[in-house]
């Protein structure tokens, strides 16, 4: 049965491998395809959105608060349905180098509390605020790009976090 024989192979090579000996080659098998010796390996990073961007250190809290308290300004809860002013709905965007949102990259990447017509109307709200208040370019550090260059910001009905 080719099993047995396969079994033998992968016991001779362990047996050759930990006993330091050699083990019989089968007729047909080349030497060296009984070795337990891996190949070297490569290192294949994963692609990286922010790769080449200043990335600095993380953002300091008065950093984002600077970010969350310019948003929060804009952010007009009173044209809120009752139902999307209940809600929680997450906006994403991504910024240009000077700070200015890319209005085609703002997307609703998620909500809860309510329906989707509440979170659709709560996200129109929070899209204008972040295009009225982001029109100069929010005050973010140049050095630090690569950390606030894709945005996630939550509305909620406390207020605007992050």
């Amino acid at each position: 049965c080719w099993r047995i024989g396969a079994g033998w192979r992968l016991a001779a090579a362990l047996a050759g491998a930990m006993g330091g000996g050699d083990p019989a080659p089968e007729p047909g098998v080349p030497a060296d395809a009984m070795q337990l010796v891996p190949g070297p390996l490569r290192v294949t990073p994963l692609p990286d959105a922010a790769q080449g961007l200043p990335m600095g250190e993380p953002l300091s809290l008065a950093e984002r608060e600077g970010l969350r308290f310019a948003i929060q300004n804009c952010w007009n809860v009173g044209a809120l349905s009752v139902e999307a002013s209940q809600m929680t709905v997450s906006v994403g965007m991504t910024l240009s180098p000077d700070g200015v949102p890319d209005p085609d990259s703002l997307r609703m990447a998620g909500f809860r509390g309510g329906s989707e017509t509440g979170a659709q109307q709560a996200f129109d709200v929070a899209r204008r605020a972040i295009l009225m208040c982001g029109r100069s370019g929010f005050d973010l550090p140049p050095q630090k790009y690569g950390r606030w260059r894709d945005v996630v910001v939550d509305f909620r009905p406390e207020g605007v976090e992050f």
